[in-house]
């Protein structure tokens, strides 16, 4: 895991969890610092100098020799805060660092503003992206209610300029912990051709508890979705441990039998049957 930090430049690595990819901690600012946020230990306010000033100090020159020193890293994810916080030029200046990498097959990049400023992803941004391929972005919409026009056109513009985009939602109590909710949002996902990917469960950081359900919970809901909704619909619902991320839908639906290639299946309408290898 590699952390770069705007208000000092700093350049940790740390284990990774995972042997092909990195995290790439750009930015420590956020276009909105969300209540239920598990970085709140890295994001930050704007100070008195203004944002790019402080980009602009900020040196990857560790952070790529780290990369580059590293050639099972196929995968590398730009997170933070949010990327897309720097002006294109300079976010093409770090893309195009990575890029020179040989083994650096894919770029991710994390953002939330395709679903509260959309208006950041523009014509320009989109171009600039497509320039780097293959890059792809994950948003975070969490209720269907922010499945906007708005929303849906900057997605587009994403998805024209041949980059994927996929969802990863947090399953927070009193907002989406409903099979209702959850469910209008899926779909309403797909229908702006938005992948769901990651149906997150609440992180208990600091200020957050009072939005946790039960894993139980969780799972019930997966459950709600698998089978009554389109298949590329359904997230994968994991917990965030320091093992990375696990999942932990229910695994009821294939159980291995007492005899050798015998297994117990169950379906999402609850009718059983039995497969023989």
């Amino acid at each position: 895991m590699i952390f770069s930090r705007v208000d000092c430049i700093l350049c940790c690595c740390l284990g990774s969890k995972y042997p092909d990819r990195v995290i790439f901690l750009v930015t420590s600012v956020c276009p909105v610092y969300c209540r239920h946020c598990t970085r709140k230990f890295h994001t930050t306010t704007v100070g008195p100098e203004s944002y790019f000033e402080q980009g602009e100090a900020t040196s990857w020159d560790e952070d790529i020799a780290y990369i580059e020193s590293h050639p099972q890293i196929r995968d590398v994810l730009l997170t933070g805060g949010d990327p897309l916080m720097y002006s294109n030029d300079r976010l093409a200046k770090l893309l195009e660092k990575l890029r020179a990498i040989d083994h650096v097959e894919i770029i991710r990049i994390g953002s939330r503003f395709p679903v509260l400023a959309p208006q950041r992803i523009t014509d320009e941004l989109c171009e600039m992206l497509a320039s780097f391929h293959p890059v792809w972005l994950n948003t975070h919409f969490n209720h269907p209610k922010e499945v906007t026009e708005e929303a849906a056109a900057a997605c587009d513009r994403l998805l024209r300029a041949g980059v994927p985009v996929g969802n990863q939602t947090v399953l927070l109590k009193g907002v989406n912990n409903s099979p209702d909710v959850m469910r209008q949002l899926m779909l309403a996902l797909v229908k702006i051709r938005v992948r769901p990917y990651y149906l997150y469960h609440c992180d208990n950081v600091v200020g957050v508890s009072h939005f946790m359900t039960s894993l139980k919970e969780g799972q019930a809901i997966y459950e709600s979705l698998q089978g009554h909704i389109t298949g590329f619909a359904v997230p994968q619902y994991v917990l965030t441990t320091e093992l990375g991320k696990n999942p932990v839908m229910p695994y009821e639906y294939v159980k291995q039998g007492d005899i050798e290639g015998e297994w117990h299946i169950r379906n999402f309408r609850g009718q059983t049957g039995i497969y023989l290898e």
